[in-house]
């Protein structure tokens, strides 16, 4: 099951997840999990107060 193969938490502000190899499992993580854990809307919680603020990307401007 999705919840005995795959793992998420933070680190030092970092999103560190662990998904299984397989492309439907992987799949599942992300719509079951993932993308409302990374959306600031999510409530009654959600990943996005505790992220890091990414440095700007200098090859694109």
């Amino acid at each position: 099951t999705i919840q005995s193969r795959a793992l998420a938490g933070l680190s030092n502000g970092t999103l560190v997840c662990c998904l299984p190899g397989s492309t439907n499992a992987c799949r599942t993580a992300w719509e079951g999990i993932l993308v409302e854990q990374l959306d600031a809307r999510h409530r009654p919680c959600n990943f996005v107060p505790h992220l890091k603020q990414a440095a700007p990307c200098e090859s694109r401007g």
